[in-house]
């Protein structure tokens, strides 16, 4: 029978979850050129410079694209489906993979990402409006990292 191996994140994720801890998404930036770097990575996409810095960045951005998931291998979703899952592009220019809010399902919604923090550890992104979203919208959306 083979054994299920869970991945494992760069360790570059600790400060993203340091951050996500805090309350805040910090993101690494490049001294030379400023570009903000996502994913995580040991050189500037944009310079190739070696000199990245963990910061915090603006949260901020837009819907790109979106999708309804309606099933899953993992009985935990299945029981919470469906669910949804968009594009984000922050307003630093970076674009990252997060779960959403229903009232986000709008290409080019303003979006705001909450680094969470999941039960097995990890850290997701949940992006809600800017203006916010209803508690017990939040709480189904959180709901979801904790499977």
């Amino acid at each position: 029978m083979s054994r299920l191996v869970r991945w494992q994140r760069s360790g570059h994720w600790q400060h993203i979850r340091q951050g996500a801890a805090g309350g805040g998404l910090c993101l690494q930036v490049c001294e030379p050129c400023q570009a903000v770097q996502y994913p995580p990575r040991d050189n500037c996409r944009q310079c190739l410079s070696d000199k990245l810095t963990w910061q915090p960045v603006c949260a901020e951005g837009v819907v790109m694209a979106w999708s309804r998931v309606h099933a899953s291998t993992q009985a935990f979703f299945r029981e919470h489906a469906p669910w949804h899952v968009a594009n984000i592009r922050l307003d630093c220019g970076v674009v990252l993979y997060a779960f959403v809010s229903e009232r986000c399902l709008q290409t080019g919604t303003r979006v705001y990402v909450h680094p969470v923090i999941d039960s097995n550890d990890e850290v997701v992104f949940v992006a809600t409006t800017v203006a916010g979203v209803p508690a017990t919208e939040y709480e189904r959306i959180t709901a979801l990292t904790e499977g």
